[in-house]
């Protein structure tokens, strides 16, 4: 299975965030430089994994398999969870369940996200 986001940490006297991946790697950002505002592409793939573009090029993957309980517990249908959009311009994927809309923003998609090829 696919690495999944376990946890982030928050440097303020560095602005660094620092995530942390179920096989041990982790990911530094610098909060002071540019993060993308926008989702291009948000493709579903098997086992829960979306393939996701942003607005600066990059390609990352998102593993939501962690979060398949409480309000995102319909997505384990993979029918369910194939039926993703992007919304507010691309600022956000969403999910249609029950009358109700459940997303997931750029930032937190980005940050929690890794390189297709890492």
């Amino acid at each position: 299975m696919s690495k999944v986001f376990l946890s982030d940490q928050y440097l303020e006297e560095t602005d660094v965030l620092i995530v942390n991946f179920s096989d041990g790697s982790t990911q530094a950002y610098d909060l002071t430089q540019q993060i993308p505002n926008q989702i291009k592409s948000a493709i579903p793939l098997e086992n829960y994994l979306l393939e996701l573009e942003f607005s600066n090029g990059e390609k990352k993957h998102y593993n939501l398999s962690n979060r398949l309980m409480g309000v995102f517990a319909f997505l384990a249908d993979m029918e369910e969870f194939r039926k993703l959009r992007l919304i507010q311009d691309g600022k956000a994927i969403a999910w249609d369940y029950q009358g109700e809309t459940f997303d997931l923003w750029v930032d937190g998609l980005y940050f929690h996200s890794y390189p297709i090829n890492g």
